[in-house]
């Protein structure tokens, strides 16, 4: 009998103690002390530009699924060009109303644009569509249509509804 993250006691201490906010201001806020993009993330968003981009071309309008995306979506910023829907799903509701603020453009929205200039800089000698932070943006933003619970413990993961064919997931099995 599997043991659902919402159930365990690390789960219930993960829903209780981890604040998204937080998180991206300690590992992804770009300031005078961290004046840059940390090489880590860059590297994600290299091999996705690399790697993944190629092969979504060859999809049909597929649809991602961003398996456990936590608060961040600076990993879909170089695949949203290339798929017609993106279901993003996390096992925090504190997660999924923080990538929410960004898709509605609230003002208390976490600032990814050092993200998205990063990432339309690599686009950008491929598609004059992508050139600027803001037109990237904008189109993470019309493909983000789905938000959803997820507990990857759970052995049914989402809905019956919908079979992936590109599945996202980033340090989720860590």
């Amino acid at each position: 009998n599997a043991t659902h993250l919402s159930t365990s006691s690390a789960g219930k201490r993960y829903q209780r103690d981890f604040r998204p906010r937080q998180y991206l201001r300690h590992y992804y806020a770009v300031h005078r002390e961290r004046p840059c993009v940390l090489r880590e993330t860059k590297a994600v968003i290299d091999f996705l530009v690399r790697s993944c981009r190629p092969l979504l071309r060859n999809l049909d309008e597929p649809v991602l699924l961003e398996l456990g995306g936590g608060p961040t979506i600076y990993q879909l910023l170089p695949l949203a060009s290339e798929v017609a829907q993106i279901h993003f799903t996390d096992f925090l509701a504190s997660n999924l109303r923080e990538v929410r603020r960004w898709t509605h453009k609230s003002r208390n929205a976490f600032d990814w644009k050092p993200y998205s200039a990063y990432t339309a800089s690599i686009l950008s000698p491929h598609s004059s569509r992508l050139a600027s932070s803001a037109s990237l943006e904008d189109v993470l933003r019309s493909k983000l249509v789905l938000f959803g619970y997820c507990d990857v413990f759970d052995p049914v993961i989402t809905s019956q509804r919908y079979q992936y064919q590109v599945i996202n997931c980033h340090f989720v099995p860590e």
